[in-house]
């Protein structure tokens, strides 16, 4: 069995910058997306239509969970590029409820 085809190679410092300033750039445009929506949803709330038609909050909520969950399956893959993903059997077992939860 040859066990060098299933070691991964150490990513090069190029590699690493890279994933670092993607994952930053990533980080950034998700985070202001997520802030963007709940901002919005804040404002809605000013105002007495907004309880009224709370369906406005809920479709905000649920697309401040789908940019979160994004950003989160971007950065996974950045790191996993490089082979830096450590494997947490908790945190497999979230991601795997939390698509579960997301399937319509």
């Amino acid at each position: 069995m040859n066990t060098a085809s299933t070691i991964p190679t150490q990513p090069t410092p190029q590699q690493l910058s890279h994933a670092v300033t993607e994952i930053g750039r990533l980080t950034l445009q998700g985070s202001s997306e997520v802030y963007s929506l709940g901002q919005l949803a804040l404002a809605w709330l000013e105002r007495p239509e907004g309880y009224r038609n709370l369906e406005v909050v809920a479709n905000a909520l649920q697309a401040i969970c789908g940019a979160a969950q994004r950003m989160e399956e971007l950065v996974e893959d950045e790191v996993n590029h490089v082979h830096c993903l450590q494997e947490d059997p908790a945190y497999l077992r979230r991601m795997a409820a939390a698509a579960v939860a997301f399937q319509r």
